[in-house]
């Protein structure tokens, strides 16, 4: 799980369309969740998917989608939207979001079933309850804005904590390595 952790606490969000996302939480994923988005699940993104995908990520779970109202409302950011699209390579700009959700995802192999890996959209609440209950320290706002591979890991921590038997290609590397140091 230490690779994990480590990813979780160095990847920094990108620079995408000339904006700096926010940290991809479990709020990004309620929200594009909840507008039926391609990243969310199979499907294939189009330029209006991206500029919603990217509006939502822009915010924290207390500005309530504050960027999405503001484009809704003003003719102006969305003509300003509209420049930054023709100044940037699209295409480019697809592939970097759909690279920002995979690295802010990493989590635990204990989370991973055989053969497949979970619904990104699943995971929200589940992290949240977790973190909000069990990590002192950590309110609603926080859980909900928390980076989900970091989330992941304190979820994975409370339940090892909680007697659950992590298994995974982590557990497995540090017991071959305990084996190795002769214990």
């Amino acid at each position: 799980m230490s690779d994990v952790w480590h990813k979780a606490a160095l990847v920094e969000p990108p620079r995408i369309l000339g904006v700096r996302l926010r940290p991809f939480s479990c709020w990004h994923v309620l929200c594009l969740d909840a507008f039926d988005s391609p990243y969310m699940q199979e499907g294939e993104p189009v330029t209006g998917d991206l500029l919603l995908a990217l509006l939502i990520c822009l915010d924290r779970r207390r500005d309530r989608l504050r960027s999405l109202k503001l484009f809704n409302a003003s003719p102006v950011r969305r003509w300003l939207w509209a420049v930054r699209c023709l100044l940037f390579n699209e295409q480019a700009a697809q592939v970097a979001f759909m690279q920002y959700v995979a690295e802010f995802t990493d989590s635990p192999a204990a989370w991973m079933p055989k053969g497949g890996s979970p619904s990104k959209a699943s995971v929200p609440f589940g992290i949240v309850t977790t973190l909000a209950g069990h990590v002192s320290g950590i309110d609603l706002d926080r859980a909900w804005d928390m980076p989900i591979g970091e989330a992941l890991c304190y979820r994975a921590c409370v339940a090892e904590e909680n007697g659950a038997n992590l298994v995974g290609d982590d557990v497995d590397k540090a017991e071959a390595a305990w084996k190795e140091a002769g214990a």
